[in-house]
């Protein structure tokens, strides 16, 4: 699955929202009740009506460790990190 903002990709951006929205617990037993492999996020500026405190994608972004993920790509300052 793929997670874009495409309108034909409407269940790859659900899912997307459902992980990345949600708090680390929930969004690791939705990973992998999805079979997710990867995750693909884009290190730019935050939207902060968006910010949620316990969601994975703010641990992400603040470089946080994530238990159920390894760090794939250049850095926190990539521009997309996996």
């Amino acid at each position: 699955m793929v997670a874009a903002p495409y309108h034909r990709l409407g269940q790859g951006i659900l899912a997307n929202r459902a992980i990345l929205e949600a708090p680390r617990d929930q969004a690791e037993a939705t990973m992998r009740a999805l079979g997710v492999d990867y995750v693909a996020l884009c290190n730019g500026p935050r939207d902060p009506t968006r910010r949620t405190a316990a969601s994975l994608r703010d641990a992400l972004l603040d470089n946080e460790p994530v238990g159920f993920l390894e760090d794939l790509g250049a850095g926190g300052d990539a521009a997309v990190r996996l």
